[in-house]
């Protein structure tokens, strides 16, 4: 009998990964903990092993333990050439990841100006082209990045396709579902603080002639409406039985939302029936929100539109010198706020556009 296969979020340890931009190690750490092995891991960083230990102080552990467990951990490792690195060149990996990628910081530089967004989309396009030609049959690149304004502007999508990837999938970021990972900011200015992980997803991509090879579905797929909005779901047929057997228990939710939450408690139906009456979807939340405002609105509209102090609508447009609609927290890293929350709800939103093969033990186990 073969060794168990293990699964953390989206990854097992029957995968050959490789992990790019690494900041403390704290993410490759905690796949080789579940894994209870890092051997099927490749892990590796831009820094030095000085800088590193100098920026990143607690990735000596980290990079200990994985050793330890039998993972390859790479130093100096560039996103824009990785491909030509002497010891990666020969490697094929089923899954690439590649966790919240920064070209840099600079003090005089915010989120929101065009040389960042500049810079930040030559490295994702170097990335995309580099780890390309790297993947497996069927194998996949990870990208896990904020969505929405200004981060929408680096159009993640547009430099993939220049390297011959497309979207299969993008799934809601779930920080609890890797335990002791710690996001650094790196760059070089407060390299270790943590940044919010606010609006977060994972992108995943693949081969253009891949994901058309697996477009058709190995089981039937149902249309299901989240948020107003059709995804394409594939569930199988002993899948399919388990909601069924879930919704008579908790009656009140619907077969996405059921099974959204089996693929977050690894397709375990006890732990799902548990958890579902616990959550109240996100887009129940803000419609009670926009409600109220919508109620507040009216009274004050009811009132003077002249009252002291009023000078219209706030709307100080985009340029540099007006103020932001939202304060920002950490103003020269990845802190801005989005314009717009996108509507989700707690279970939160699959995007999919087929089966994969890596991605084949969601029909048994979730991320």
């Amino acid at each position: 009998m073969g060794e168990k296969q293990r699964w953390i979020g989206h990854y097992s340890s029957s995968h050959k990964i490789l992990l790019v931009g690494e900041g403390d190690f704290s993410f490759s750490a905690c796949l080789a903990r579940a894994f209870r092995s890092a051997t099927n891991m490749v892990a590796t960083t831009f820094e030095s092993e000085d800088t590193l230990l100098k920026e990143h102080w607690s990735s000596e552990a980290h990079v200990d333990e994985l050793q330890r467990r039998g993972c390859l951990v790479l130093h100096e490792v560039d996103a824009y050439d990785m491909d030509q690195h002497p010891t990666l060149m020969f490697m094929k990996f089923d899954i690439i990841v590649f966790n919240f990628p920064h070209a840099g910081h600079d003090y005089w530089l915010c989120e929101r100006d065009n040389e960042l967004i500049r810079r930040h989309r030559g490295l994702l396009e170097a990335f995309f082209r580099s780890a390309s030609g790297m993947l497996g049959e069927g194998g996949e690149i990870h990208v896990s990045h904020r969505d929405g304004y200004p981060y929408d502007n680096w159009k993640l999508k547009k430099l993939a396709k220049k390297a011959g990837l497309v979207l299969k999938e993008k799934v809601w970021f779930e920080k609890s579902d890797y335990p002791g990972y710690h996001q650094k900011r790196g760059g070089g200015i407060e390299s270790n603080k943590t940044f919010p992980l606010k609006e977060c997803y994972t992108f995943k991509f693949s081969l253009k002639q891949e994901a058309s090879r697996e477009l058709v579905p190995e089981v039937p797929a149902d249309f299901v409406k989240m948020s107003g909005c059709e995804f394409r779901v594939s569930i199988s047929n002993s899948v399919r039985k388990t909601i069924q057997d879930i919704k008579e228990i908790t009656g009140s939710h619907s077969e996405e939302e059921i099974y959204a939450m089996l693929k977050r408690c690894y397709m375990d139906p006890n732990e799902t029936a548990q958890k579902l009456p616990l959550q109240d979807p996100f887009h129940e939340v803000k419609r009670k929100r926009d409600k109220r405002k919508e109620n507040l609105n009216n009274i004050e509209s009811a009132e003077s539109p002249w009252r002291p102090g009023m000078q219209g609508r706030e709307d100080a447009g985009d340029g540099r010198n007006s103020a932001p609609r939202v304060a920002s927290s950490f103003p020269i890293s990845r802190k801005t706020k989005n314009k717009q929350r996108s509507l989700v709800t707690s279970s939160r939103p699959i995007i999919v556009d087929g089966p994969t093969n890596v991605a084949d033990h969601y029909k048994k186990k979730p991320f």
